[in-house]
């Protein structure tokens, strides 16, 4: 599974960044690089994160076990 995210989509229209990443952990850690660098969000909560977590598109299907 990956994960497409885009900041328009999660609110900030302004914003053309746009992440694809393969896992939830590496988005989580592109996202608080991002927020950092671009949004002067130098630390982002748990509750930032995973409202722009939510807001990420799933595509591809879950690895087998």
């Amino acid at each position: 599974m990956s994960y497409q995210f885009s900041c328009a989509a999660a609110g900030a229209v302004t914003c053309g960044c746009k992440v694809t990443a393969s896992t939830e952990e590496e988005l989580r850690t592109v996202l608080a690089d991002h927020l950092a660098k671009k949004h002067k969000v130098k630390a982002p909560n748990e509750t930032l994160l995973a409202h722009l977590v939510a807001s990420a598109t799933r595509t591809g299907s879950e690895p087998a076990a």
